[in-house]
């Protein structure tokens, strides 16, 4: 049904046929054609056709999203034609590039990130895709020579509401098992990267996806496709921004996973202004611990300082009224000294010219000047009459 065009290389195959790589032989261009062989097993291709069509018919051409050129579901070999891109898949691209360990981290970041907006936007228009691994990420060349993540495989993705089908006048081929109520459909995907509520059964809901796509960040963190998230992959990765959001991603609980595949690509792209954020947060905590470390040493130590201070102005105050105490005494005894000498040199006959002067004369003498020229003085004044 399509001329010119040649089968050159097979991609593999799957529980619906097969998958070709196809050139054309006149402009050389690459196409990928998935075959199927039993009309009993077209439902698959038929499915990605139809919620191809709703993505395209709601979202418009995305870069992010493979696109689908073509189908034929009429007789065998029934097929989809599909656009090629010349880097293959997440896996093949990195083993061209001598591995994922030769990947600069941010590159790796980058391409989960721009998986994670291809995801929000089927997630918004009710597409979950529910098989999100390397090999349904496609790499092809972006802008300035960057590589640009593609989401294809849509084969077992489901639609949450199939109301937009007939609003746009889709022909609904394979959506009786896509509906995301259908709990038989629950199973269905890549064991390793199937979030632990769809082992158990459960309906799909967006988390889910989210989940897969948690695992495809640990394996290109740690660089690794055929590791396992497994107990204890935390040791694995050492960059404890990239450990908290692969934590929320895979956590057991849906309801804990981040509400949408954006805010995924937002904390992945904004990865450098965090680990800016995050240094100065500690580096604040640090100040404050180091202040309050400082107040712990310098309290006590004010506190001695204000009781040494205290006590020595107590002391001080001891002192000087101690000494203030002995300046009083020193001046009472001069004086006490000072009204005896006068007192005996009052009754000195070389300053008399008279007979000596009886002890009655003194007593009298001493008694009158103490009435009159101590009387402010009563300390001394006592302290002499008892003399």
């Amino acid at each position: 049904h399509r001329r010119h065009w040649m089968l050159v290389d097979s991609l593999g195959a799957g529980g619906f046929g097969e998958a070709w790589l196809a050139e054309h032989s006149k402009t050389q261009e690459r196409r990928v054609f998935k075959f199927c062989f039993r009309a009993d097993r077209l439902k698959s291709l038929q499915r990605e056709v139809t919620l191809f069509r709703l993505l395209n018919e709601t979202l418009g051409a995305r870069d992010d999203i493979a696109r689908i050129l073509d189908w034929n579901f009429d007789e065998p070999p029934y097929f989809i034609e599909s656009e090629f891109t010349a880097e293959g898949d997440l896996v093949d691209w990195a083993g061209r590039q001598g591995g994922l360990e030769q990947v600069p981290m941010e590159q790796r970041l980058k391409l989960v990130a721009q998986t994670a907006r291809a995801l929000a936007a089927a997630h918004a228009v009710g597409v979950l895709h529910k098989d999100v691994k390397p090999t349904n990420i496609l790499i092809k060349p972006g802008i300035k020579a960057s590589e640009q993540a593609v989401l294809a495989d849509f084969g077992i993705g489901l639609i949450t509401d199939a109301d937009p089908l007939i609003e746009h006048s889709i022909t609904q081929l394979g959506v009786t098992e896509a509906l995301a109520g259908n709990v038989t459909t629950a199973r269905t995907g890549t064991r390793r990267y199937m979030a632990p509520e769809l082992l158990e059964g459960k309906p799909p809901t967006l988390q889910a996806d989210i989940y897969s796509l948690g695992v495809v960040l640990y394996q290109l963190v740690v660089g690794d496709f055929d590791r396992v998230l497994a107990p204890g992959w935390e040791r694995d990765v050492n960059d404890p921004l990239l450990r908290e959001d692969i934590a929320a991603m895979v956590d057991g609980d849906p309801g804990q996973r981040p509400a949408d595949a954006m805010a995924v690509a937002r904390s992945l792209l904004a990865l450098e202004a965090r680990r800016t954020e995050k240094r100065e947060e500690q580096e604040q905590l640090a100040r404050l611990q180091r202040e309050r470390k400082r107040r712990r040493i310098l309290v006590p130590i004010t506190a001695f300082a204000t009781i040494f201070a205290v006590a020595m102005a107590i002391q001080s105050y001891r002192i000087n009224q101690q000494k203030e105490r002995a300046q009083a005494e020193a001046r009472r005894a001069e004086e006490v000294t000072a009204f005896m000498k006068g007192l005996f040199d009052a009754g000195n006959p070389m300053y008399r010219g008279g007979s000596p002067p009886t002890l009655e004369d003194f007593l009298n003498s001493g008694a009158n000047q103490l009435s009159q020229e101590l009387s402010a003085e009563p300390y001394v004044r006592s302290t002499l009459l008892v003399t």
